[in-house]
């Protein structure tokens, strides 16, 4: 359900302000956005307040602690025991990791810089530098270079030079001179041999260690870091609500506006009941985006969480959460449609709901509503007689096969079931559309349309289908039949315009009216691949079966080839199903049912709450 939300006013004295704000914080049940009203006239001061405000600047102290807290808990156990503390000795604690943090960064990068280093001087061999200075004259210098393979060296014939290895790429020299090669050799300038480097990258990896086993002690403070983070989130949405007030009345009187659901108005009235302020419910203005709040119970609130990945209902639309949970469930068993697959997902979320106790609402919340996708598929599959696509005369699962109450494979069947349940699910969004807008839009003319046009799709269906040929009852109909055709296109024609004001409105809607035929087409048509996708999935663990057969006669070596490719082979096809039901599932309900019923583009509801409780 879609609460109503009230828009409202709070006027208080601005000395009352931030009281106010705390309190409303803490009730955790309005909306606050800037003020749109008129009142008097603003100074240059609250012009000033009212001025954007750079929200990476504004959020730079939350995200260095939120940065802190996933290095702490990137680097230490999940299992310590947590403490207490205050926010106080919070702070000093996230400072005393965040230098940490800067120290163990600066070191990593020494750390990259002595590998790449090391990394450059291998190919030259493991020797002392000491000993190589000691080579050198004013004359003779000791250099190291490296060239492309298979290039020819060009040095002078006074300087001596040495091939000390090659690779598939380079060829690496030393020379005794000051001799410079040609351009196409590079000089590598050695200052540290490798011991050196790698005692360097030894003690680098040391005190990075060391600074390990410091955060590690900080570990029993985690979860008061993150409540830290939390607490500077509320202040900054303090600040936030205190730049969208206003002051008026030569900055006496303060004025605030939000949103508050219809449900929760008595309970804040109650929370300010011992306050300065008065409350004032307004009429919104009429482009005004009032905030969406949903409402459901555990079923409808699967069909909330469906919904949510696509996009957030209008306050004028109706909540569309159960219609799109009892479909998507439907469309779902129909593509997978195996009740074999469906019972191997069912007992996958069974055991995970008893397994994990204690998991977070949005986690419990997708294993119950894939228990109950894993249900409807079972029923679905075994009623169409799928279970791994195995023939009614297998000797284990044969008896199930045979349970069969339709033949999913029948592709007449399938095709004619898709089509009728396509035109089903539309012929719901169109008589919800045209209910919403009697009720709630007063539109009895534009409601007509939506009902006209269900007639059309129902009677069309009947003339095309079995009213051509001479044997079926629907043939002696006819023309009674191509009669409503023509009347319900005129209704279309004439009340597409929602009035009859204006007749060249009339025709101009009138025939955009009658153009929608080839939309409410296509999208029928679009519900084939409930059918086709559920073939697909029959026709693939079909191939599967057949593979794992041929193979199953050739000793203990085939059974078990036949076992890998049988197992293999399904848990492929299922994954697939899996990502076609919920692809396409949602598709059917987001694209071709939302057009005819849905407005959308609403705005979640965010209350300006408290997202950490003080503690000591």
């Amino acid at each position: 359900m879609i609460e109503k939300m009230l828009k409202l006013i709070f006027i208080a004295p601005e000395l009352e302000k931030d009281r106010i704000l705390k309190v409303l914080q803490s009730i955790g049940i309005v909306e606050i956005e800037r003020y749109s009203g008129k009142v008097g006239s603003i100074n240059y001061a609250l012009k000033r307040q009212l001025a954007p405000v750079d929200k990476d600047i504004q959020y730079q102290p939350s995200n260095k602690v939120l940065d802190i807290y996933n290095f702490l808990k990137l680097n230490t156990p999940k299992d310590i025991q947590q403490v207490n503390a205050t926010y106080e000795y919070a702070k000093h604690v996230a400072d005393t990791i965040a230098n940490i943090k800067e120290a163990m960064a600066t070191l990593h990068v020494n750390e990259e810089d002595i590998i790449e280093h090391i990394k450059t001087i291998q190919p030259f061999g493991r020797f002392d530098k000491p000993l190589i200075d000691s080579l050198e004259t004013q004359n003779s210098k000791v250099r190291f270079w490296f060239c492309k393979k298979g290039q020819e060296p060009a040095f002078n014939e006074d300087t001596m030079f040495l091939e000390i290895g090659n690779n598939n790429q380079n060829t690496y020299y030393m020379t005794f001179g000051n001799d410079v090669p040609m351009c196409q050799y590079k000089e590598i300038v050695i200052t540290k041999d490798l011991n050196e480097l790698e005692l360097e990258l030894s003690k680098n990896r040391e005190r990075q260690n060391g600074l390990l086993a410091q955060i590690r002690q900080y570990a029993p403070y985690r979860d008061i870091i993150y409540r830290l983070y939390l607490r500077e989130l509320d202040i900054i949405a303090f600040e936030e609500a205190k730049r969208k007030a206003i002051s008026a009345f030569s900055g006496q009187i303060a004025f605030l506006q939000g949103w508050c659901p219809n449900k929760d108005f008595l309970a804040l009235k109650a929370g300010l009941s011992q306050e300065l302020v008065e409350i004032v419910e307004v009429t919104p203005l009429p482009d005004e985006k009032p905030p969406t709040v949903l409402i459901n119970n555990k079923v409808s609130e699967m069909g909330t969480m469906l919904i949510k990945l696509y996009d957030t209902p209008s306050v004028t639309d109706w909540d569309p959460s159960s219609w799109v949970f009892f479909a998507f469930s439907v469309f779902f068993a129909m593509i997978i449609a195996d009740g074999g697959y469906g019972l191997v997902l069912l007992f996958i979320m069974l055991y995970c709901k008893i397994k994990y106790k204690h998991l977070k609402p949005n986690v419990s919340k997708f294993i119950n509503l894939s228990i109950v996708l894993s249900s409807v598929t079972v029923i679905y599959g075994l009623a169409g007689g799928g279970f791994f696509s195995l023939s009614d005369t297998n000797p284990f699962f044969g008896w199930i096969v045979r349970l069969q109450l339709f033949n999913t494979v029948d592709v007449a069947t399938m095709i004619n079931a898709a089509i009728v349940i396509g035109m089903a699910h539309v012929s719901i969004a169109l008589i919800l559309k045209g209910l919403r807008l009697i009720v709630e839009f007063k539109e009895y003319i534009l409601a007509i349309v939506n009902f006209a046009w269900i007639t059309i799709i129902w009677v069309f269906y009947a003339y095309y289908g079995y009213a051509q040929t001479p044997d079926t009852p629907y043939y002696d109909i006819k023309s009674a039949l191509e009669n409503t055709l023509i009347v319900t296109l005129i209704i279309v024609f004439l009340t597409s315009a929602g009035s009859f004001k204006s007749a060249g409105k009339v025709a101009a809607y009138g025939f955009l009216g009658i153009y929608n035929g080839v939309q409410f087409f296509a999208d029928i048509m679009s519900y084939l691949r409930l059918f086709a996708l559920g073939m697909t999935s029959t026709l693939l663990a079909q191939t599967f079966n057949s593979l794992a057969a041929e193979v199953w006669g050739y000793g203990i070596f085939g059974m078990l080839l036949g076992i890998i490719i049988f197992v293999s082979g399904h848990t492929i096809n299922i994954i697939l199903s899996i990502m076609s039901g919920v692809i396409h599932g949602l598709r059917l309900n987001f694209l071709e049912w939302y057009r005819w019923c849905y407005d959308g583009d609403g705005r979640a509801f965010k209350p300006f709450r408290l997202l950490s409780k003080d503690s000591t």
